[in-house]
């Protein structure tokens, strides 16, 4: 899917919230902590300092918001700072 594409289940929401985002890189664990900028029920998009690509699979904790999640990378803006949008995977939160 090109960047510019996305499609979403649902609304989201502006928000400004920490997020730490964990995933697994051959036998070690990795994590990185980031600003959420925009939060749904099915997704979010986050900024980071790692780089990932679309379809990596990562989890999630908005531990203001009570949500630890399963998700999929949709899709990646930027180089140094990443903004990433994220598809939930365990199901949907609910409504914020």
């Amino acid at each position: 899917m090109p960047e510019s594409e996305e499609k979403r289940s649902g609304a989201r929401q502006d928000i400004n919230s920490p997020a730490v985002l964990f995933w697994e890189a051959g036998d070690r664990y990795c994590e990185v902590k980031g600003q959420v900028l925009e939060l749904g029920a099915g997704g979010m998009s986050v900024r980071i300092g790692a780089g990932f690509k679309p379809g990596a699979i990562v989890y999630c904790a908005i531990p203001s918001y009570g949500i630890y999640s399963r998700a999929r990378v949709a899709h990646t803006h930027g180089f140094l700072r990443q903004t990433v949008g994220l598809q939930f995977l365990a199901g949907s939160i609910p409504e914020i």
